[in-house]
């Protein structure tokens, strides 16, 4: 419960880092996920030592699919603060536990408890709800981007369960990495002052290398 916790309060801190960074979406993504990649990799370092490269090769083709779905939950989630109300992302995500478990379901057949259905159906009645509450067209596309980052984190989860072997540490440090390299051609010119970078490394070591971290190493999670 306490890494839960942890975890929770990490990735929830994702909307005071965007709101305190007056920069464009593009160089947000580029320098969060460079900073993410960086300290991810330091983790795999440290964890596997002079096996780093076997490790990450051990993780085969699941490794190679994961990587975009990686990509797609990092881009979307920074994409989806720009576009909508932290409150807004933070409901979608609170689902995360359902999509998996309906993912599960359907990939690769495990059954859901009759209380996780039930909590599944109240939280999708919210989400409806607060669609169709929703009247800005940002509002609408960010609700729209904050579901596609729930599901490819809801995908990324139940991989983890169905391929042990994947080292998500690496596939996340890979992805961040390959998300720099696709945002940096898009961001400002320019280098961010002083102050901005500090929020940005913090960004990117709290809510992806450490938020990510701490949720595989809980049992629960490994068990949808």
């Amino acid at each position: 419960m306490a890494l839960v916790t942890v975890a929770a309060v990490l990735w929830s801190t994702a909307g005071l880092f965007v709101r305190l960074l007056d920069l464009d979406v593009w160089t947000t993504l580029a320098w969060r996920s460079l900073f993410a990649a960086l300290s991810l990799a330091l983790i795999v370092g440290f964890q596997n030592r002079r096996h780093t490269i076997q490790a990450v090769r051990a993780t085969g083709w699941p490794g190679l699919v994961a990587i975009p779905i990686a990509v797609i939950s990092m881009g979307s989630y920074v994409i989806a603060l720009k576009l909508t109300t932290v409150a807004n992302v933070m409901i979608v995500y609170a689902t995360v536990p359902f999509v998996a478990a309906a993912v599960a379901f359907f990939w690769i057949g495990e059954r859901a408890e009759s209380r996780v259905l039930l909590a599944s159906a109240v939280a999708f009645t919210g989400i409806v709800i607060m669609v169709g509450f929703a009247t800005r067209p940002q509002d609408i596309s960010g609700n729209a981007v904050s579901f596609l980052m729930t599901l490819a984190f809801g995908v990324q989860l139940v991989m983890a369960r169905r391929y042990p072997s994947l080292e998500m540490a690496s596939i996340n440090a890979i992805g961040a990495a390959l998300c720099t390299v696709i945002c940096w051609p898009l961001m400002a010119a320019g280098i961010p002052n002083p102050h901005q970078l500090i929020i940005l490394a913090l960004f990117g070591i709290t809510t992806t290398a450490l938020g990510h971290k701490l949720i595989n190493r809980i049992p629960l999670v490994r068990e949808l």
